[in-house]
């Protein structure tokens, strides 16, 4: 878990009474000061916090994440960590095959290993997870 204080003053200047240009300008030199990473977090939590009261400001947040998420994305600081190749090759292959199975299953035609037709959702999900783990071992 991180350590993410919420004091006033953090963001700098931030206000969502500002207008959008003024606000992303303050976030960026916010960004250069801090870590992507970090402001990312404190601007999380603003609209955590005001997510149920004020959803409008919520929206704002939201906004401004997706603004500095693009913006840094060009520069090449990045959020998120990026995943090593064997993991996405066998991710994708998983994914494939819960793909097919789901497919099955809304076409009517995936059955258990009784050979009854599966009719609840959560029993065809459990099936394709099995599947595909037991198909894309290497």
């Amino acid at each position: 878990m991180y350590n993410v204080s919420i004091k006033k003053g953090k963001l700098q200047g931030y206000s969502l009474s500002l207008p959008k240009i003024n606000r992303r300008d303050i976030l960026i030199k916010v960004v250069k000061k801090d870590s992507l990473a970090k402001v990312v977090k404190r601007l999380n939590l603003l609209a955590i916090f005001n997510k149920n009261k004020y959803p409008e400001k919520t929206l704002k947040v939201r906004r401004d994440i997706k603004f500095l998420d693009k913006h840094f994305k060009q520069s090449g600081e990045k959020l998120a960590k990026s995943h090593n190749k064997k993991n996405s090759k066998k991710r994708s292959c998983k994914s494939k095959k819960i793909e097919k199975v789901m497919r099955e299953f809304k076409n009517k035609n995936l059955y258990t290993s009784y050979h009854k037709k599966v009719s609840n959702p959560k029993q065809a999900i459990a099936i394709a997870l099995s599947m595909a783990t037991k198909l894309c071992k290497n």
